[in-house]
């Protein structure tokens, strides 16, 4: 086989597995964005939401300062399950995370200060 032949095989297997790794992929997601969005993202550390979901209260990770926006994303990785978020407004934390699904959500985001 020669090189140009097995670089197109590989670029096709690439492709195909890319293709099904979409295709198999559960992951049903929800995001909010509250606030502003500055320069200064500080990432919110993962958090497992148990169903049916709760209150999740998330630290200030802008101290000595203080949040003034925030982007929550909740997951569940069973399809056709899809979480809610509920936040008051203005405030950023406690976040409200509806989880009706098995094995639970995953809450991440972002905080902006």
């Amino acid at each position: 086989m020669s090189p140009l032949a097995r670089s197109l095989l590989a670029r096709s297997l690439l492709a195909l597995a890319a293709l099904l790794a979409i295709a198999y992929a559960t992951d049903e997601c929800v995001t909010v964005t509250v606030g502003t969005k500055t320069k200064v993202p500080i990432p919110i550390n993962p958090a497992k939401v148990p169903e049916p979901g709760q209150n999740m209260t998330i630290s200030n990770g802008c101290k000595p300062g203080h949040v003034i926006g925030e982007t929550i994303t909740v997951c569940s990785h069973v399809k056709g399950c899809v979480p809610t978020i509920d936040i008051g407004k203005g405030q950023y934390s406690p976040v409200v995370v509806g989880c009706k699904c098995p094995g639970g959500c995953v809450l991440n985001g972002t905080q902006y200060c």
